[in-house]
């Protein structure tokens, strides 16, 4: 792995760690998606520090550079990561509905109570 692409790896890693700690001060993440993303730096800094990890893993899988395992293994944790979040969209978004048919029902039953009170008074 050259050492521009380890440079590279740690000064992104240090720079997310940050911006991910800033957000967390500021409640504006969750702390499972702190937590993704400290790990997700942190193992990125670790594959820039110590790249014979990054070899040995790529010689394991059979990847003929370590630069080349480093891709693949951020592009599987995004992968990962977007799938994990789609499943929490879909379960958002079957919650909105729900709601949305539960206000229409109250609404609506609200509408009649007021139909049947006006029919009275008259």
């Amino acid at each position: 792995m050259s050492i521009y692409l380890r440079i590279l790896l740690i000064i992104v890693s240090l720079a997310a760690l940050v911006y991910v700690i800033r957000k967390l001060k500021k409640s504006q993440l969750r702390l499972m998606d702190v937590l993704f993303w400290l790990f997700f730096s942190l193992g990125i800094l670790v594959l820039g520090v110590f790249p014979s990890i990054a070899i040995f893993l790529a010689d394991l899988i059979g990847i003929m550079s370590a630069a080349n395992f480093v891709f693949l293994f951020i592009i599987f944790l995004l992968i990962i990561r977007v799938f994990l979040l789609n499943i929490r969209i879909s379960g958002l978004e079957s919650k909105v509905s729900n709601l949305v048919q539960e206000i229409a029902i109250r609404d609506g039953k609200d509408d009649l109570l007021k139909d049947d009170n006006s029919k009275d008074s008259v």
